[in-house]
């Protein structure tokens, strides 16, 4: 892990440290990334990005989780790297750019044959709670892997000292239990 994963300082005084990766299932392959955590999760440029079979298990999910979440960041206001991760970058054309590297990756030509059956489950380490969460979530009219609407029976929460087999059985309980985004 890097020294540099900030805290979260709130005004009571506690430092909240919560580190975010979303683990997406396309029909082809899963999708494991590392993300930047502060008011939405965007890939972090520094992080870890994991593409695994279809037909990957429970365990072999569950360490590439945890690798992810042991890459992951969360930047704050006042961090030197915010401005260009948060405010320089231009939404858009990264989700354009993001969108074009996973249709290569699957080897499809448009966004609707990348998307068709995908399911994604936003995974998230709280270290002051000693517990990872898994919750599944389901994409708007489209790309995304998000709404304002999360189904609650998606939810799965392990400790944070669960092994790689017992968190990758719980991120597959919640990506059944969760909502398709096709």
């Amino acid at each position: 892990m890097s020294e540099d994963r900030s805290y979260h300082n709130l005004p009571n005084g506690d430092a909240r440290e919560h580190f975010s990766v979303t683990a997406n299932a396309f029909t082809k392959f899963y999708l494991i990334e590392s993300k930047v955590c502060y008011r939405g999760a965007l890939p972090d440029p520094e992080g870890i990005r994991h593409v695994l079979p279809p037909d990957a298990d429970a365990e072999q999910l569950g360490t590439a989780i945890l690798d992810a979440l042991s890459h992951a960041r969360f930047i704050h206001p006042s961090h030197p790297d915010f401005d260009a991760l948060f405010k320089e970058r231009k939404a858009a054309e990264l989700v354009d750019a993001y969108d074009a590297e996973l249709m290569r990756l699957a080897g499809v030509k448009t966004k609707a044959s990348l998307y068709r059956g995908a399911r994604g489950v936003n995974v998230t380490l709280h270290s002051d709670w000693d517990e990872i969460k898994t919750y599944a979530f389901a994409r708007r009219k489209g790309r995304y892997f998000w709404s304002k609407k999360t189904d609650a029976s998606g939810k799965e929460t392990v400790p944070a000292s669960a092994s790689a087999i017992e968190l990758g059985e719980a991120y597959l309980r919640a990506l059944a239990k969760g909502g398709s985004v096709s």
